[in-house]
């Protein structure tokens, strides 16, 4: 079993694509997948869209947890506090995760939409890795910012799939990754944060080129082509 989690809050305008991206995944029908989202209060309808896939019943379950602090923001504002409220949000639903004892678990950010081979490809790359991440990209253009620190602190998208320091936005988990190391604050990020506890446990990341899913980093993007993944 896999569980796919993310915390969300005002994705309204995405999150229709975002769990059809799931629902397609070549060889993981979704009654084989699990759904938990982190909510924090909204001003439009993701908590609709949510309640309305919870009906459609495409997945083996779609569960909602309730974040009931102050601290949510639906635009991209990154600073130390930010980071702060999404390492709770990121650790809320490692507990969760590690309750349910899945197999793997999928963090995958709701603005990051799959392609159909992305879990495939994934575990036909996992090999002696803890985690490992699809590629995709940072910044809305060009390829100097990939979803990657490598393991001499600089960002560069590897040739092959190959390990790194972090990785971020999208990781497939298993089982020793997700109960072995927390989120924690950092001045880059959370995701740094968490690599930098990954790698005090003897953690291993890697990033797999072989597939490259679609940061849509707002709503004006949805229906852009980007030439960078191919869709």
């Amino acid at each position: 079993m896999i569980i796919v989690g993310a915390p969300v809050c005002e994705r309204e305008w995405i999150l229709r694509d975002w769990f059809d991206g799931l629902a397609h995944q070549e060889d993981f029908p979704p009654e084989e997948i699990e759904v938990v989202l982190n909510y924090g209060h909204s001003k439009d309808l993701t908590r609709m869209s949510i309640t309305y896939e919870q009906m459609l019943s495409r997945f083996r379950k779609v569960t909602v947890l309730e974040d009931e602090h102050d601290d949510h923001l639906g635009h991209r504002l990154w600073t130390l506090s930010r980071y702060a409220t999404m390492t709770r949000l990121r650790n809320d639903l490692l507990a969760y995760v590690r309750q349910e004892s899945p197999d793997f678990y999928l963090s995958c950010d709701t603005d990051m939409l799959l392609p159909p081979h992305t879990l495939r490809i994934l575990f036909e790359h996992l090999n002696t890795w803890d985690g490992i991440a699809p590629l995709t990209f940072m910044t809305p253009n060009g390829e100097h910012f990939p979803n990657c620190t490598n393991l001499n602190g600089t960002r560069q998208v590897p040739e092959k799939t190959e390990q790194q320091h972090a990785v971020f936005g999208t990781v497939l988990m298993t089982e020793r990754l997700y109960r072995g190391a927390d989120y924690a604050p950092h001045g880059l990020g959370e995701d740094l944060g968490w690599a930098e506890n990954c790698h005090r446990a003897g953690l291993t990341l890697a990033l797999c080129p072989d597939v490259r899913i679609k940061h849509v980093m707002q709503r004006d993007d949805l229906e852009t082509l980007d030439v960078r993944v191919g869709f």
